[in-house]
């Protein structure tokens, strides 16, 4: 398989492509990572927001958006394959080793449970994180939210469109 160049493209604009990435697992661990800086203010990872200035109940209010786009040199399949299947997030996560499916179920789809084994920034704290399936289209659209039912304090969503012999 060639090897998938990528750019990152946030709110600030498009980087450079990156060198070639060894394969699309590699290239999901920079999206991870990329969305992680973008969504915390001032730089930063895991989504916490870092702004003591604020006073806590404007701070618990906020609402902070990210978004990375990628292209792979794989077709959707492979990257669906790859996004969907949860019990393989810890690849590519820098936070989330592991996770498994829950509630009697087994692979992606729409109400679809599963829990995330989480070690905040790598360093700590260590917990589960209960999540859902919320938006399911093979090898179009996957998303879930993170928290217990009716509390989503996280949502990731993957949409992959086909674009040249790759996906964007």
């Amino acid at each position: 398989m060639a090897r998938p160049e990528v750019a990152v493209r946030t709110s600030g604009g498009t980087s450079p492509p990156t060198p070639a990435m060894q394969d699309i697992s590699a290239t999901l661990k920079q999206v991870y990572r990329a969305r992680s800086v973008a969504l915390v203010p001032g730089g930063g990872s895991g989504g916490h927001v870092r702004d003591r200035a604020t006073p806590l109940c404007l701070r618990t209010m906020m609402t902070m958006h990210g978004s990375v786009t990628v292209h792979i040199n794989a077709p959707p399949s492979k990257v669906w394959a790859l996004v969907s299947d949860v019990t393989r997030i810890g690849e590519y996560s820098p936070e989330t080793f592991e996770a498994e499916w829950v509630g009697g179920a087994t692979g992606p789809a729409v109400g679809a449970r599963f829990r995330g084994h989480v070690k905040r920034n790598g360093r700590g704290p260590t917990y589960w994180a209960p999540c859902e399936v919320v938006a399911c289209e093979p090898e179009r659209e996957f998303e879930f939210g993170v928290g217990p039912p009716g509390r989503v304090v996280n949502t990731w969503r993957y949409e992959l469109e086909p674009s040249g012999t790759g996906t964007d």
